[in-house]
């Protein structure tokens, strides 16, 4: 079985004193998040989210004058395979493409512990150009206000919401996650 896992980053990945701090206020945490999928699924998944996202959004999407297949709302781990299974990352682009593709490759053929299930290198794709990719992003959207709440509540309390309606449920649904408190 061959698995897709879709991620995108949340939060940021310098220096954090506080929300107040003139420099450094962006956010306590920096993560990826996402979802993965058989490959069998991807398809499915995909179409199932742009008539969700048509049918949600169609007022922005019909002010935005985009083809709704080409707009994008942004969203502001992988699970482990069982051997034999394989799996293909997806990421949004990044600032630091050339960096972490060279490190994916680094691991998959290392001669210690070598990540012998990541089929190829992570690709890097245009967001607006997959469904999949936004999903994703909304995902990590949700994860990284989640996390600010969870790593610093008293200062991120309109994250409140959010842990609310989607905190059980995302951890519900995770397999494996790096986020900790």
């Amino acid at each position: 079985m061959t698995y897709f896992a879709y991620l995108d980053e949340f939060g940021h990945i310098g220096p954090y004193v506080g929300r107040q701090d003139p420099i450094h206020n962006d956010s306590p945490v920096f993560g990826l998040a996402g979802f993965v999928l058989p490959s069998e699924e991807v398809r499915r998944f995909g179409t199932w989210f742009f008539q969700r996202k048509c049918e949600l959004l169609a007022f922005e999407i019909d002010r935005s004058r985009q083809h709704p297949a080409r707009w994008e709302k942004k969203g502001s781990s992988d699970v482990d395979c069982q051997p034999p299974e394989d799996f293909v990352l997806i990421l949004d682009e990044h600032d630091q493409r050339s960096e972490l593709i060279t490190e994916a490759a680094r691991n998959m053929y290392a001669r210690e512990e070598p990540r012998r299930h990541l089929i190829e290198p992570p690709f890097h794709l245009e967001s607006h150009r997959y469904q999949t990719l936004q999903a994703a992003d909304w995902i990590a959207g949700l994860v990284g206000r989640l996390a600010a709440a969870w790593a610093d509540a008293d200062t991120y309390p309109e994250n409140e919401v959010f842990r609310r309606y989607f905190e059980d449920r995302l951890n519900r649904a995770s397999h494996r996650s790096g986020v900790r408190t």
